[in-house]
């Protein structure tokens, strides 16, 4: 799925907007104004892998958009996100320094992206 990236984060097309040049223009009719966008929450996963129930709305001042682009995104619903990411620590996080066997997958959803990346992992030394 297409999203926006704006200076906030992952957003929504607003209504009616399909890409990054319809959306300029909808900002130069906007200018000096506050506008209305639904962001993805990245409190509980990690891009490029959005959860589909995480969307805030925020207001951004046009005048103070510094930049924007159009990114693809997987948007999964949260029970798929969550499947998909405990299969992941039953393979990614076995091997791992950090890993406890009691880490239950709300520990883990801040570090660990469903492509296998992980920002805390060590591996474990040979033994």
């Amino acid at each position: 799925m297409k999203v926006l990236c704006v200076d906030c984060g992952y957003c929504k097309y607003p209504e009616g907007i399909n890409s990054p040049a319809e959306f300029a223009e909808y900002l130069d009719g906007n200018f000096n104004r506050f506008i209305e966008v639904k962001c993805y929450s990245l409190e509980h996963c990690n891009a490029p892998y959005l959860i589909e129930e995480e969307v805030i709305t925020k207001y951004l001042n046009v005048s103070q958009i510094d930049s924007f682009y159009e990114e693809d995104v997987t948007v999964l619903p949260r029970e798929e996100y969550d499947r998909r990411l405990k299969n992941l620590m039953a393979v990614k996080c076995a091997d791992c320094v950090h890993h406890e066997e009691d880490d239950c997958i709300d520990d883990v959803r801040d570090n660990l992206s469903l492509n296998g990346q992980c920002w805390k992992f060590e591996k474990k030394p040979k033994e």
